[in-house]
């Protein structure tokens, strides 16, 4: 190290100090961002170590990443480029520094189309515990590696990158909400599933963790798997195990707004069985009433007096049949009856003879 260099770091670190003291540090930083840019690697290099011996040094290099990162064409490609020739030179600037820089990284790319990728990218410094980033960065970057992972997809065709992720998780004790490599397994069991018997099976050992699921994936999960269980419901037990599964409590208005449509779009595609699913689920809400919360009580039964409304007189008294045929042997039939009775006298007066007719059952406005 030369003494032009040991002169400037010196220069540069107190200019700093005294512009953090006062509580803006642009000015310092970004004559630093220039006098780096001037220099070649090697010379840029040695100013940086240089500086990261003094106090200030490292917060000043880092002030430098931030500056560079959030002006870079290329995100990935500096990070890289900057991990190689600053962070694996300057072992104490990466060991105060790294963790964060990782981070910040990650905050700029996150919501693009990169982000997965991105993450996976990282995902061999922490397979090869060549750094410890800590439990809540290694946790993100493999939620980030998940999102690379689809339901739609088969089991086998996400072997390698299903098996990569489960080591990593093991090894290093992480566990993912979401947990996308358990939601592709159940996909993947669901799809084998052959007939109501199977999917009643693979439905009540199921116990997945869905809580932290933003709400585009969540909409796009239970638009995959809840048309194809709703017709294999037997009883209206099922719709309670169905709803144990699949319903995040702090969006089971939305839940239940989607499954109430798909049963009632059932009724269309296969009458008889559409009509006793949906009686059975009429069932299942009011012997719960108590666990929905009221106004969650309320917005369903708007929605099933809606759907009601539009069905034909031979359809209501269909599901009227199945209805009371259901709760026979049920200790809550007399509250059960005396629900449905109020809102079956609401629609059938208005219901429609033309047996051809089934309206449109859901008010999606």
């Amino acid at each position: 190290m030369n003494l032009e260099t040991s002169e400037l770091s010196t220069i540069m670190v107190s200019y700093y100090g005294r512009q953090k003291e006062q509580g803006d540090v642009r000015d310092s930083v970004g004559l630093f961002v220039d006098i780096i840019d001037s220099k070649s690697i090697e010379q840029a290099n040695d100013i940086r170590a240089s500086l990261s011996t003094l106090p200030n040094g490292n917060e000043l290099l880092f002030e430098e990443y931030i500056s560079n990162l959030n002006v870079a064409s290329n995100v990935q490609k500096f990070f890289w480029r900057y991990v190689k020739n600053v962070f694996n030179e300057i072992p104490s600037y990466k060991e105060e520094y790294f963790v964060l820089a990782i981070s910040k990284y990650l905050d700029c790319i996150e919501g693009t189309q990169d982000y997965s990728k991105a993450c996976y990218e990282l995902l061999g410094i922490v397979k090869e515990s060549e750094e410890d980033l800590g439990s809540d960065l290694e946790t993100r970057i493999l939620i980030g590696c998940e999102m690379m992972l689809s339901l739609s997809k088969s089991y086998d065709s996400q072997f390698e990158l299903i098996n990569e992720l489960e080591r990593v998780k093991t090894s290093r004790r992480i566990k993912t909400s979401p947990d996308m490599v358990a939601l592709v397994k159940f996909a993947t069991e669901f799809e084998k599933v052959k007939g109501s018997d199977q999917m009643h099976k693979l439905l009540n050992k199921a116990n997945l963790d869905l809580d932290d699921m933003d709400i585009i994936k969540y909409e796009e999960f239970l638009d995959y798997f809840l048309p194809r269980i709703a017709l294999a419901v037997n009883s209206w037990t099922i719709h309670a195990v169905i709803k144990k599964v699949f319903c995040v409590e702090r969006r089971k208005a939305l839940f239940f707004t989607k499954y109430v449509s798909i049963l009632a779009d059932n009724i269309e595609m296969d009458k008889i069985l559409g009509t006793k699913i949906f009686a059975e689920f009429i069932v299942y809400f009011f012997n719960s009433r108590e666990q929905h919360g009221e106004d969650l009580y309320v917005q369903v039964k708007t929605s099933l007096i809606s759907i009601l409304y539009r069905l034909n007189a031979n359809i209501l008294k269909d599901i009227n049949n199945s209805l009371k045929a259901e709760i026979s042997g049920m200790r809550n039939k007399e509250m059960i009856i005396k629900d449905w009775d109020q809102m079956y006298l609401k629609v059938a007066p208005a219901a429609k003879t033309d047996t051809g007719f089934f309206g449109r059952f859901f008010d999606r406005r």
